[in-house]
């Protein structure tokens, strides 16, 4: 019986501790332009939430509850990405085009 928990113990630290070295060493979005990792967390966040939104509907809560359950986390992400495109141009000199 405690062999049954062997697979889901390894799940759980696989997880836990190759997810970040495979996430930066695989995308390395950065190399491309410094902006593109921000950018690209914005689009899969809103793509996750819609996705959510058409495959199961709102969250069984009251329905203002149920809006800011949905959307707040996209747009919290949305505010902290666009916070870190704002500071890579005013601290590193950052531009879209040059």
């Amino acid at each position: 019986m405690t062999h049954s928990w062997a697979p889901f113990w390894w799940i759980v630290y696989f997880l836990c501790f190759a997810s970040g070295p495979a996430i930066r060493n695989g995308f390395r979005l950065s190399a491309v332009h410094p902006a593109l990792p921000a950018l690209t967390t914005c689009a899969a966040i809103w793509a996750f939430a819609l996705v959510s939104q058409a495959a199961g509907g709102l969250p069984p809560f009251p329905q203002p509850l149920a809006i800011c359950a949905v959307f707040g986390g996209p747009a919290s992400v949305t505010v902290l990405a666009w916070w870190e495109i704002r500071h890579l141009r005013q601290q590193h000199g950052m531009r879209w085009r040059d």
